[in-house]
């Protein structure tokens, strides 16, 4: 996976919020993957974003944050994967994540095969750490690469 972090939409935040229009949409090869809207104004301190998943994240790297957070399922499910497993999160689901934990999200599928999407409020603190994915190595060690140069090859599948 290869994902395109988008620019925030320019203009007034309460414009676009009121358009229902996402402020951010973050794509990857696949299409949309991420719909972003800013519930307040972007800032250094706290945010609150409203997240449409749209698309699941390629395995089978893990990613971190830039900060930490709380996460509330609004409607749909997905399964929070990580090196010790995978957690079911649906409706009324909360969980707090620190900026170092790694993870994916693999949404759930319908009877076609297709990926249901996931919406969750999310809330977050500061700025902590530069973020980026977590490839596994072949000693079972991961790999760190930082979110810029995680190219389409993603964990070193060919471009």
């Amino acid at each position: 996976m290869s994902a395109e972090i988008s620019t925030p939409e320019r203009g007034s935040w309460l414009q676009t919020l009121r358009s229902r229009r996402p402020h951010q949409v973050i794509r990857c090869e696949r299409g949309d993957y991420l719909h972003r809207w800013f519930l307040v104004p972007q800032n250094r301190w706290v945010n609150v974003y409203l997240h449409r998943f749209i698309g699941s994240d390629d395995p089978p790297a893990l990613h971190n944050h830039p900060w930490r957070f709380l996460s509330l399922v609004l409607s749909g499910a997905y399964f929070d994967v990580t090196e010790r497993g995978a957690q079911w999160r649906g409706p009324g689901s909360l969980a707090y994540r620190s900026a170092y934990h790694r993870h994916r999200v693999e949404l759930l599928r319908d009877d076609a095969g297709r990926e249901r999407p996931c919406l969750s409020v999310v809330i977050t603190g500061a700025h902590q750490q530069g973020w980026g994915f977590f490839c596994p190595r072949p000693d079972g060690r991961w790999r760190f690469i930082p979110w810029r140069d995680f190219t389409a090859g993603g964990c070193g599948e060919p471009d």
